[in-house]
């Protein structure tokens, strides 16, 4: 009967560790997002506030992740170079993981 209690612990342990590798993998691609935005002559908009930081807490995790799909969907069409960039940076497994998120429809 004590076995049920260690299977919920782990099961909200393990929840916790996908949410922190979900917000450490939206973290990284917009930055590299952002760092590639102010390499590219094309664009000068930021993923970013205007003091730099980024507040990934709660709710603002799905906005980053939301924030950062539509800017990559802004940009393929007429940015072939993101391409080279999201293969080489390993963004498209991390954008793929996203559309396995089932609490975050807006992102798919």
């Amino acid at each position: 009967k004590n076995d049920n209690s260690g299977n919920s612990s782990s099961g909200k342990s393990s929840g916790t560790a996908a949410l922190a590798e979900v917000k450490e993998g939206a973290e990284r691609l917009a930055k590299e997002l952002d760092e590639y935005l102010k390499k590219s002559s094309n664009s000068s908009t930021s993923l970013f506030g205007k003091d730099g930081t980024l507040n990934t807490s709660g709710e603002a995790v799905a906005d980053l992740q939301l924030a950062t799909a539509r800017k990559l969907r802004e940009l393929l069409p007429s940015n072939r170079d993101i391409l080279f960039t999201a293969q080489e940076r390993n963004w498209i497994p991390l954008l793929l993981n996203w559309l396995n998120l089932h609490d975050r429809p807006a992102v798919q």
